[in-house]
């Protein structure tokens, strides 16, 4: 399920002690719904999201150049050679 985490603050003035009221919330938000996608650009727009607390997911391209940096890739001459190194 793709689902968004965060945290955002809500603020009120109180007019007769001038004082600013704070509250923190976390919401659990299903982007894969269109109600889910309208809500968090909708909060995302006000400003009041502080904290995100899901990692974004990395896309196959990343985990690709990963390999890469730390030596998980193989090479081969040809073919045979590559199914010589799978099969053994």
């Amino acid at each position: 399920m793709s689902e968004k985490c965060c945290t955002f603050a809500a603020s009120k003035v109180n007019e007769q002690k001038k004082i600013e009221i704070m509250a923190t919330y976390t919401v659990n938000i299903n982007e894969r719904t269109q109600a889910g996608k309208s809500l968090f650009l909708y909060l995302d727009s006000l400003g009041v999201i502080t904290e995100r607390l899901t990692q974004r997911r990395r896309a196959g391209i990343d985990e690709a150049l990963d390999d890469v940096r730390n030596g998980r890739v193989y090479q081969a001459d040809s073919v045979d050679a590559m199914f010589k190194q799978i099969l053994g």
